[in-house]
């Protein structure tokens, strides 16, 4: 078989692993909320149909969170037992056996500029395509109802960005390298990174925000400065509404370009050159 057409194969089935996780821990939970529910209170699920259905959905969303974390793991556990078939040194295919503090530094200063450069895109996306607002706001909206602070950190803040890490810039981007000049398979992991995330709103900042992770995992030669990255990324973006949200709508994507400029200008070995 073509190495080309073998590891966009291997790209496909962990991108789909991913995927398909989330939607069998969803049917299965939300199977069985609903079986709960006509047991334990079928009384309340009579009457309007609106009704019940809002009852249900309400019941529901309480769940979104715990099913990310779920479907997270084992996204990585199917992965995993996958990629160390053909590797028979997995952790170090992925980058997982070095720590690079200079660009995990890196990565905690870029947090900011991230997020701003993020909410830019969500903007201009939301300029161009207004009709695709209410399917990014309910996608939110169901993340953040009725979900406890700590959960969102723990699974939208750090099991949620490790899981994606791993199977996209180190399982997925790994098998790229080896078939596919550096900045095609960087490209193309950030595609299928962007892809996973199912609407017009969010693909579009995951796909430039991909685009960012791998080259740091690339440069850097290690998956941690991108785990920090994403980890703080997501966790801050948590917080937005509450912190300074106009701030950083405004003033992070200024940020970011004149950090970019100066890294380009007085930091070449970090844009230009792999940390061995």
């Amino acid at each position: 078989m073509n190495k080309k057409l073998k590891s966009m194969l291997y790209t496909l089935l962990y991108a789909t692993i991913y995927f398909v996780m989330q939607l069998a821990v969803s049917i299965k939970i939300y199977s069985f909320v609903i079986f709960m529910e006509l047991v334990i209170h079928g009384e309340k699920l009579t009457g309007d149909f609106y009704q019940i259905f809002d009852y249900l959905i309400e019941k529901m969303t309480v769940l979104v969170v715990p099913i990310v974390i779920i479907s997270a793991i084992a996204s990585i556990a199917f992965s995993y037992g996958i990629f160390s078939i053909t590797n028979k040194k997995p952790l170090k295919s992925i980058k997982g056996n070095k720590f690079s503090l200079k660009y995990s530094i890196y990565g905690v200063i870029m947090v900011l500029p991230i997020i701003g450069l993020s909410n830019l895109i969500v903007d201009v996306v939301l300029y161009f395509s207004p009709q695709s607002y209410n399917t990014y706001a309910d996608t939110i909206i169901s993340m953040m109802e009725n979900t406890s602070t700590f959960w969102l950190l723990l699974g939208v803040g750090i099991i949620a960005p490790i899981a994606e890490e791993i199977i996209f810039r180190g399982f997925i981007q790994n098998k790229l390298l080896s078939s596919f000049p550096v900045w095609l398979a960087i490209v193309i992991q950030a595609v299928f990174f962007g892809l996973i995330h199912g609407n017009l709103v969010q693909m579009s900042y995951a796909f430039v925000i991909g685009l960012i992770f791998g080259l740091l995992v690339y440069k850097s030669n290690s998956i941690y400065p991108a785990i920090i990255l994403h980890v703080l990324n997501n966790s801050i973006a948590i917080f937005s509404d509450m912190l300074m949200d106009n701030i950083l709508y405004y003033i992070l994507p200024v940020i970011a370009v004149i950090m970019t400029i100066i890294l380009a200008v007085t930091k070449k070995e970090m844009l230009f050159t792999k940390e061995i």
